[in-house]
């Protein structure tokens, strides 16, 4: 049942670093986001998967849990393999674009849980310096 699914579905923050999203996963994945209600049916955003030499690049560059300020994030190897960058069209997000977002993020976080996979949604990163890195 689809509730089953929702309290699974949690935020993770240990990971095993050697599961690493597959190209088919993260296409899937992206998919449930296209295939997902939007506001003004707007999905003005595009996805980015980051893994192996360039996850370790930006990863001082992701912020983890501001709301515990003692944690520095997932020690080396409890770090996550991959990462799905969502980026904005022109770097502004609008209110609509915020659910829209939001929403599509959803879906692809449930997606993930169904296949075995754990997530945490990060806003808190450096987009200036991940765009210098990843170009």
């Amino acid at each position: 049942m689809f509730k089953k699914l929702v309290e699974k579905n949690r935020s993770i923050r240990i990971f095993d670093e050697s599961v690493e999203l597959s190209q088919e996963d993260f296409l899937e994945l992206v998919d449930l986001a296209r295939l997902s209600p939007a506001g003004r049916n707007q999905l003005s955003f595009r996805f980015y998967l980051v893994k192996g030499e360039d996850l370790k690049k930006i990863y001082s560059m992701l912020h983890w849990a501001g709301a515990i300020p003692e944690w520095e994030g997932p020690k080396p190897g409890e770090r996550p393999g991959s990462v799905i960058l969502v980026i904005t069209e022109d770097n502004t997000l609008s209110p609509l674009n915020a659910i829209n977002m939001g929403i599509g993020i959803q879906s692809m976080m449930l997606g993930a849980c169904e296949k075995g996979f754990g997530g945490c949604i990060i806003r808190a990163i450096d987009h200036t310096e991940i765009k210098k890195v990843l170009n």
